[in-house]
């Protein structure tokens, strides 16, 4: 385990990954990331769909972890010491100033489309950031 890397999931959440969702799992567990940081709080998220009578697996599985996976695979196209020290700031910042760091979008992408990274991440910037650039969050 190290200080910053993906998060693991629950072995029944992986079990509904789709083939580019499995990248995440070559990549040595982390106590932080970036999806740790946006979804601290992500029982607020799920009260939310609560209200809607949702089951709650559904709501993971449909609303969070599709947006988790997003950050996971970014960090592994990024990976590199100094993309690991800003993560660290960040959560610095985010534990003990509060709030969410950057902005979270939720759903955009199913988990049953077949995406290839370079097409999953250009969805990713433009449904997420404003004019695709994720750089001006970061």
């Amino acid at each position: 385990m190290s200080f910053v890397g993906t998060r693991p999931e629950v072995t029944k959440y992986v079990e509904k990954y789709s083939d580019y969702m499995y990248a995440t799992l070559l990549i040595p567990a982390g106590l932080t990331s970036y999806s740790s940081i946006n979804y601290k709080d992500e029982d607020e998220i799920i009260s939310e769909h609560l209200k809607d009578n949702e089951n709650i697996d559904d709501i993971y599985v449909n609303y969070i972890l599709p947006d988790k996976m997003k950050y996971n695979i970014e960090y592994i196209e990024k990976f590199s010491f100094l993309y690991d020290i800003k993560i660290m700031f960040k959560t610095f910042l985010s534990v003990f100033l509060g709030g969410k760091i950057m902005k979270v979008s939720i759903g955009v992408v199913a988990l049953n489309e077949e995406k290839t990274l370079p097409s999953l991440f250009e969805d990713f910037k433009l449904q997420t950031y404003p004019h695709g650039k994720i750089e001006n969050y970061l």
